[in-house]
């Protein structure tokens, strides 16, 4: 097993180094919660919001003591998605550094509905000064202090370029959109992935 990091290859705790599954800690490949969520995408993406979907969700739910969904809120795949997209997987993995291969996947970067509720999400104040007074993007051009974390993103540049030297070494490999500048939403609709729409759960 080439990965340390949450092991004890090198603590010192044992005599003789020991590798893989044996060496005292379960190693986390992915988390339980993160398939059931995965799977009720998947469900919602096929057959619409179903109980088997929401089961789904009630059991990460469940964990935290929430308490739990009903079908009957959802009446549509595309509310459903919002729950998931927006509710569930910041909720359970927050800071867990998930939240951007989510992003990327759902082409939140490809429709500007999506990006406009991203920055509206991510509206934040830089200083201390008036840190409880609530935040809006429709002030962020009078109120100096309001910034979004979003608002320097520039489209094709949602994943790290490859090392130029690799390209130099390597006369077949082709970089990506971070090399070259260019838009990713062209990839993404070529393949007939589409973008669900922003929905107000509140409705």
């Amino acid at each position: 097993m080439p990965i340390a990091k949450f092991t004890n290859l090198r603590t010192g705790l044992y005599s003789t180094v020991v590798t893989g599954l044996r060496d005292g800690i379960n190693i986390r490949l992915m988390r339980y919660s993160d398939v059931l969520l995965r799977a009720a995408e998947c469900e919602n993406e096929v057959n619409g919001p179903t109980e088997k979907a929401i089961g789904w969700i009630n059991e990460v739910r469940s964990r935290a003591d929430l308490p739990d969904l009903k079908l009957e809120d959802f009446d549509t795949a595309d509310k459903l998605f919002e729950q998931i997209a927006n509710v569930e997987r910041p909720k359970e993995f927050g800071c867990e550094f998930g939240r951007g291969f989510d992003l990327i996947r759902w082409g939140f970067f490809y429709d500007n509905g999506r990006l406009q509720q991203l920055k509206e999400h991510g509206t934040f104040r830089r200083s201390t000064k008036n840190i409880k007074e609530p935040v809006s993007y429709a002030n962020i051009s009078s109120d100096p202090e309001l910034k979004s974390s979003f608002d320097t993103y520039i489209t094709g540049h949602e994943f790290l370029p490859i090392v130029q030297t690799l390209t130099n070494k390597n006369p077949n490999l082709e970089g990506n959109s971070a090399n070259n500048s260019s838009d990713n939403s062209v990839y993404f609709r070529e393949k007939g992935w589409t973008v669900r729409p922003v929905v107000d759960l509140n409705e």
